[in-house]
């Protein structure tokens, strides 16, 4: 039994050692690739820079509500507004920029 308990522990700490704030608080819900480029889409059509586009998300992990939401009403029925974030501000704001730089289509339009 305290072999067991060990290797758990083990485990734990290799899988999330050298994982950054966005893998280890946010890939676990959003696992689909194609669903975080459409997040980043929205954002950037309605914020376009991207100081407006950061400060929109923090701000909405901060507090989701359905009418600081980017996402259609249809998606926000099926899916549901997320749970408040429990990440300090440097963990969110971590996770944002790595975020903003992994899905910006900027970066994916030549």
């Amino acid at each position: 039994m305290r072999y067991s308990r060990i290797l758990i522990f083990l485990t734990i700490v290799t899988f999330s050692y050298g994982n950054s704030a966005f893998e280890t608080n946010c890939l676990g819900c959003h696992i689909a690739n194609q669903q975080l480029f459409v997040f980043m889409q929205r954002y950037t059509l309605k914020y376009s820079s991207e100081t407006n586009i950061k400060n929109a998300m923090i701000e909405f992990l901060k507090n989701p509500q359905i009418e600081n939401s980017i996402m259609p009403r249809g998606f926000l029925e099926r899916f549901g507004v997320k749970q408040k974030t429990n990440l300090d501000e440097k963990l969110l704001s971590e996770a944002v920029d790595e975020y903003y730089v992994k899905y910006n289509i900027k970066n994916y339009i030549k």
